[in-house]
């Protein structure tokens, strides 16, 4: 299963990331700061980026 993880960053998106990857499941990350894309790099996980518009 392929999935969009929205909110990868806080506590629970990173639960479920990790959940995920022991499962074998696909995902991908997704990040506002690229700074934090480190930490999903560490894990395996792609990322995207969001910016929000104000």
């Amino acid at each position: 299963m392929n999935v969009l993880i929205i909110g990868a960053n806080e506590r629970t998106g990173r639960q479920v990331t990790q959940y995920l990857r022991k499962t074998k499941n696909q995902s991908v990350a997704m990040i506002r700061d690229s700074a934090q894309r480190v930490v999903f790099d560490d894990m395996g996980v792609p990322t995207v980026s969001h910016h929000r518009s104000h």
